[in-house]
């Protein structure tokens, strides 16, 4: 564990060389498409601004973000790195109504998913620009994006284009099953629309879809939670050599002995009916720990070598763990317990919450000390 501050209690250990590296092999792997990076919600809580500076020093050419806001702030850090060309930014909610400034003076591209959208974009945007957009076409999530039936006005404005669009994108439902009906039939109706839409790239897969295959990979894929190695992509039967690049402590705060029959944390949901000892360390539910935790489940923690098992109901500031078969001389007040680390994955604690890795990653708090490791 690196220095961290006295009254620090939780500790993020982002290694940007791991980010760095898994990017690596995704680029790799899909050629001659080419891999940008999904950096929209604080890089998934990883800090999109140490993330997109790595990634576009490496080479890495297209960002994804939400936000116009994000966009606007990726472009201010990754300006001073004088980079050429400098990288694209793309920006998922598509075109804000009378930010055309924006988006020219930072040199952001919408990721247009309306046919309202599109009609902004033109009336509001040099006809020199209008190219510069990406068109997201919904193929069968019924989430956000242009409508299949709305390809006939998008072929219209595209008649009086100087040069086709930048990109043509759809996004799967279901993305780790290529014999799945729903991924083949998104499939085929996103090759439908490629010859109708004069484009210069386009993209189906996020970070599952590059499993499915080189059919799915198009000009460019774009991985989002892949980056972090969190949880396995395997290509043409062979897995992926991708690191996880989150590593979870918490702080020992206190050890204390619990009597026979004595019940621990909020609502006695747990009761020690031999009793025994537990380690309260200093992470909560405000820091990442989900409340929803479902305990029956085979999750761990690490501690003094040990696996132990979470006992009683998250709290906000705090969680506990059953160290009755740890030897009490083993753990103490100040060590650190590794709760998310090459030996106990986000994808675990996800599935005792009922919930996604996303949802746990972009939940990581702001009060926890973050330590990133550099390539």
């Amino acid at each position: 564990m690196a220095e961290v501050p006295a009254a620090t209690t939780a500790v993020f250990k982002i290694d940007l060389a791991r980010v760095l590296s898994n990017w690596h092999v995704l680029n790799r792997q899909v050629r001659p498409a080419f891999a940008a990076a999904v950096i929209k919600a604080n890089a998934y809580g990883m800090g999109a601004d140490e993330v997109g500076s790595v990634l576009a020093r490496a080479g890495c050419r297209l960002f994804f973000v939400a936000r116009l806001d994000e966009a606007v702030r990726l472009r201010q850090v990754l300006k001073p790195l004088n980079l050429t060309p400098q990288p694209m930014i793309a920006v998922l909610d598509g075109y804000v109504a009378g930010h055309a400034g924006d988006y020219q003076g930072h040199g952001l591209m919408p990721v247009i998913s309306s046919i309202e959208q599109l009609r902004e974009w033109v009336s509001e945007n040099d006809p020199s620009l209008h190219h510069r957009a990406i068109l997201h076409f919904d193929t069968g999530m019924n989430r956000i994006g242009l409508s299949l039936t709305d390809s006939a006005e998008v072929c219209l404005y595209s008649q009086s284009m100087l040069d086709p669009w930048w990109g043509l994108i759809s996004h799967l439902a279901n993305d780790e099953d290529p014999t799945d009906p729903w991924v083949i039939l998104q499939k085929q109706r996103f090759d439908s629309l490629l010859p109708q839409i004069p484009h210069q790239r386009a993209s189906l897969a996020a970070s599952s879809g590059i499993g499915l295959g080189h059919g799915y990979h198009y000009d460019f894929v774009r991985p989002g939670l892949g980056l972090y190695g969190l949880y396995p992509i395997a290509l043409e039967g062979k897995t992926l050599p991708l690191q996880p690049a989150l590593s979870v402590y918490g702080r020992v705060m206190q050890c204390r002995t619990v009597d026979a029959g004595a019940a621990v944390g909020y609502g006695a949901t747990e009761v020690m009916e031999d009793g025994g000892r537990v380690a309260v360390i200093g992470l909560g539910y405000a820091d990442f720990f989900p409340r929803s935790l479902d305990l029956n489940q085979p999750l761990t923690v690490k501690l003094a070598g040990y696996q132990v098992r979470p006992i009683g109901r998250v709290s906000m500031d705090l969680m506990t763990l059953d160290i009755s078969q740890v030897p009490p001389d083993r753990v103490k007040a100040g060590d650190w317990a590794e709760v998310v680390g090459d030996d106990n994955s986000v994808m675990a604690i996800a599935t005792a919450a009922s919930t996604s890795p996303y949802e746990v990653l972009t939940r990581l708090g702001s009060r926890a000390y973050r330590h990133r490791v550099q390539p």
